[in-house]
């Protein structure tokens, strides 16, 4: 998957993981305690210190990545700076209704804050200091959505018990809609892609998507009630989906939704550890992605018809022996045969003294069918106060080919499907809980940690293991991409480290030269990535190769094996 080793930055203080890369991806911001530091990503050097008098509990860049803000919720305060500017700044004081949470417009002008028991959400504006209120919004974070185009706010409201929405246009953020829902207890609402391509229907081909802004909602009920509403900006309602549960007894609500990149279908996972696939327009139910406590493994000779299989291990005393006579600092398992995936280990198996002893990625063999996935006891789930159940991760790769989840009965086993012909495409089974996961934002790479002080890599390839040097004795709890996806932040839960991946052949002939880890950039030269500011055409190419059947050989999408309504809702 690599074809160089990755490079590692010494380890920095951060406090409780609370750090957030700009959307240029040039800076990073960062809490320690009560200061703001403000970091370059490539060289990690102190751009801007800003000092505060209490806890800050939420960072956010605005989308220009001049302007950052923090909420200090115990001061009841939310202080707004500027990144090129020490001597400007902006502090919001609600009084005494204090601030729960802030978040920022999309035009990074104005910024919205909540104030606590739910009274109202306040517009304010670094331009001209107008302020505009909301009245009972239901909740300081969730149920507030900007639309894709940043033209249009909604926001779920709770008056007298009953709930509703508020559209409202972001230039004057004066109201255009506001309408009852028809949920019991909305927990959150959505705007679907740009992408999406929904305003009035029509005949479009499968690959075909309109440009218009989409002006459709996707609202979800609560924990209690397994059902979502799609609404028009103007509040007419136009489908709703309450689905059946394959486990009555648990048949509890959504958990959490995610559109995929064009649009056209929504996954939403939900507390009886299923993922119910949907076509957007009509909420109509095409696929239920079951997790399984026992399944079969795939293996060299089969067809694929069931998925690939990965177990950690620990590596053996004479494979971490040869690994180091290699110096190399992957493991890779690609997804061949088994004599091949052997021998490369034998080859190119790595030993870098970590905290907890290196481990490596194997496919299950034929002795082991059926495989028994590794759960939480049913005592153990009983015995809890709160516990933790249902679909905590879900989310599609940039390309939309692929989608990863993951269920908290299974804490250690990561589930990857394949978009197109609703197939588990593998099973990665951990020796820890994964805790965080995260797609390559341009890629099919799948990161994710377990607590251990390894960061491992999916991709369609095969399965890798990077190792982090000893002298860093981090523990990997999170992890965050670059927005150009060439490096990422890991975290644990005092310090944090930037873990630079190398240039692919495409890259290194097309981007310039990039600045080594740990040398400094002289003040005044720092300069815009080019490949930065051409993010986007870059996405949407991606997505426009994708979307291409046959483009790769290994990309099987099995039109063959699926109807003509599911071919156009899924040709994402």
């Amino acid at each position: 998957m690599l074809d160089e080793p990755p490079q590692f930055s010494e380890a920095f203080k951060q406090t409780k993981g609370r750090l957030s890369i700009s959307p240029s991806g040039r800076l990073v911001a960062v809490v320690v305690q009560y200061r703001l530091t403000i970091r370059d990503v490539e060289s990690l050097r102190t751009v801007q210190v800003f000092s505060h008098d209490d806890e800050v509990s939420h960072v956010e860049w605005s989308a220009d990545s001049l302007y950052v803000l923090c909420v200090l919720p115990h001061r009841g305060l939310c202080h707004v700076w500027a990144v090129d500017d020490a001597e400007w700044y902006c502090k919001i004081d609600e009084g005494p209704l204090g601030v729960a949470h802030a978040r920022w417009a999309p035009d990074g002008r104005h910024v919205l804050s909540s104030s606590d028991f739910g009274m109202r959400l306040t517009v304010w504006s670094l331009l001209d200091r107008s302020v505009r209120y909301i009245r009972a919004p239901k909740f300081p974070a969730a149920a507030v959505a900007f639309s894709a185009e940043g033209g249009w706010l909604a926001v779920a409201e709770r008056r007298e018990g009953v709930d509703a929405l508020g559209v409202y246009e972001c230039g004057s953020f004066e109201r255009v809609a506001h309408f009852a829902l028809a949920t019991a207890d909305v927990a959150d609402v959505c705007w679907a892609p740009a992408a999406a391509g929904l305003v009035g229907g029509g005949t479009r081909g499968a690959g075909a998507a309109d440009t218009s802004s989409p002006d459709w909602l996707l609202v979800t009920d609560g924990p209690l009630q397994l059902a979502l509403f799609v609404y028009r900006r103007d509040g007419q309602l136009i489908s709703r989906l309450a689905a059946n549960s394959t486990r009555p007894a648990r048949a509890l609500g959504a958990r959490l939704s995610a559109w995929a990149p064009a649009g056209r279908v929504v996954a939403f996972g939900s507390y009886d550890g299923e993922v119910r696939v949907l076509v957007s327009r009509t909420c109509h139910c095409i696929a239920q992605l079951l997790h399984p406590r026992t399944l079969r493994a795939t293996h060299a000779d089969d067809d694929r018809r069931d998925p690939l299989v990965f177990r950690e291990e620990l590596l053996a005393a004479d494979q971490r022996a040869d690994g180091a006579a290699h110096g190399a600092a992957e493991t890779m398992v690609r997804a061949d045969s088994a004599a091949m995936q052997l021998q490369e280990l034998a080859e190119s198996l790595p030993h870098v003294d970590t905290l907890t002893r290196p481990t490596h990625f194997v496919p299950a063999s034929a002795a082991e069918q059926p495989i028994h996935l590794p759960r939480r006891a049913a005592a153990a789930l009983r015995d809890e106060p709160l516990p933790k159940i249902g679909v905590d991760v879900l989310a599609w790769s940039p390309d939309g080919r692929y989608l990863a989840t993951h269920v908290e009965e299974m804490p250690a086993v990561l589930w990857v499907w394949e978009a197109v012909s609703l197939r588990l495409h593998t099973v990665v089974i951990a020796r820890a809980p994964v805790l965080c996961a995260r797609w390559h934002p341009l890629g099919e790479v799948l990161a994710f940690c377990t607590a251990s002080c390894q960061l491992y890599l999916w991709s369609s390839e095969g399965m890798s293991v990077l190792a982090l040097p000893d002298e860093l004795r981090l523990r990997v709890h999170r992890l965050r991409w670059a927005p150009d996806g060439r490096s990422l932040a890991l975290t644990d839960a005092e310090r944090f480290c930037w873990c630079y991946l190398p240039s692919q052949p495409d890259e290194r002939s097309s981007a310039p030269a990039r600045t080594a880890a740990h040398a400094p950039v002289p003040s005044g030269q720092e300069q815009q990535d080019p490949n930065l500011s051409d993010k986007h055409t870059l996405r949407r190419a991606a997505l426009a190769s994708a979307a291409a059947p046959g483009t790769r050989a290994g990309d099987a999408f099995r039109y063959d094996r699926l109807s003509l309504a599911q071919q156009q809702a899924l040709a994402i």
